[in-house]
């Protein structure tokens, strides 16, 4: 049963969204009261959100099971169960919950988010309509943050919950937090620094390594080039992009190459090349970067957020290459990728974050360091 007078609620449905709630919580609001929901959107999410409720981070850490209802529903059932959640059906915490209370606070990247609604919802319907704050999930993520881009689903609900006179988080975020609030100058009245994670905050590395059941001394990292797969080939959008890795290999020498599998890449074309894959690949590489000093390696990839995420939260200057102008026009979300980064990466280094990361034109370039 929960107990009144709940202040902030953080929702997470990514790795990502976690890690930064962590650090909001334990350096921004370490004397507020907080609760946290994880979804299992992501690989071993239950097993995460039990590490995470044992570190007593947060006062109560929930687990939903809202995967489904966010990408199989037919749209027809997924209306519906919407308007289950406005009317307070939550079988999909785990286990079910009584709320006795709503919350003050909202905190999560998007407002059009089915556990955003039913806490929202429930929060209206306890006498308190709570303030909805978005958070990045990652610096790539900006402008879907602000955007809050929500389908046609989303906009023919809010526009029922409005014909009725029902409570809706849609259009109503009041603040953003994200780490480089320089990035979004238009929107300075209400963009909120997020602090860049300290390695000098011992706490942090190890409530991260904690959540994520990490020891950093099962890894080591002798090769000088790491290369971060993504899930792009595996997804159908092939652009070659084990090709180009296997082109790598070829320019600095298999030994010297490691990959960073995409979690759910399973297929064995580096090893059998003689390639060394990470075995550390469902752990997220942020979790990775903060115990350790990569400065006297070289990052590589073709459009994974993770080298740029990782960097520029922990304030770290690494070598880093994204390659996505070799594979440009093998695909229309690669490109968009690469009008979207080469900015932000441009508008990072103006602020003096990330002055060694380069956008190659030429494989060859990643030979200059």
């Amino acid at each position: 049963m929960m107990a009144e007078n709940r202040d902030i609620i953080f929702i997470c449905n990514t790795y990502m969204q976690l890690i930064t709630a962590i650090q909001m919580k334990t350096a921004m609001f370490s004397d507020r009261r907080a609760d946290l929901v994880l979804s299992d959107h992501s690989v071993n999410a239950a097993n995460v959100c039990e590490n995470t409720r044992k570190l007593q981070i947060f006062d109560h850490v929930h687990f939903v099971r809202s995967r489904e209802l966010e990408y199989n529903y037919s749209a027809i059932s997924d209306l519906a169960h919407r308007f289950k959640l406005l009317l307070g059906d939550n079988g999909f915490f785990e286990p079910a919950i009584e709320w006795k209370a709503g919350y003050k606070v909202i905190f999560a990247f998007n407002s059009c988010d089915q556990i955003v609604q039913y806490i929202y919802s429930m929060s209206a319907r306890k006498g308190t309509t709570p303030e909805l704050k978005c958070y990045e999930e990652g610096i790539l993520s900006c402008f879907a943050m602000f955007d809050n881009i929500c389908g046609r689903r989303d906009k023919l609900f809010e526009h029922i919950c409005r014909l009725f006179g029902i409570k809706c988080p849609y259009g109503n975020v009041k603040e953003y937090y994200c780490y480089y609030p320089e990035l979004y100058p238009s929107a300075t009245d209400k963009v909120y620094p997020i602090p860049l994670i300290s390695r000098d905050r011992d706490s942090i590395t190890d409530l991260l390594n904690g959540a994520f059941s990490y020891d950093p001394d099962r890894d080591v990292y002798p090769q000088k080039y790491i290369f971060f797969g993504t899930a792009l080939d595996i997804d159908g959008f092939d652009v070659g992009e084990a090709d180009l890795v296997l082109r790598i290999a070829d320019l600095v020498g298999k030994d010297n190459l490691l990959v960073k599998l995409h979690p759910r890449d399973r297929r064995g074309i580096y090893e059998e090349y003689g390639i060394a894959v990470s075995r550390s690949s469902s752990i997220p590489w942020e979790v990775i970067q903060i115990n350790r000093d990569f400065s006297d390696h070289v990052f590589l990839s073709v459009n994974s957020g993770s080298v740029l995420n990782a960097s520029a939260m922990l304030g770290d200057d690494i070598p880093t290459f994204y390659l996505y102008p070799l594979v440009r026009g093998k695909n229309d979300y690669v490109d968009r990728f690469g009008d979207n980064a080469g900015g932000v990466v441009s508008s990072l280094q103006e602020s003096g974050a990330l002055k060694r990361m380069r956008i190659v034109e030429s494989l060859d370039e990643i030979m200059s360091v």
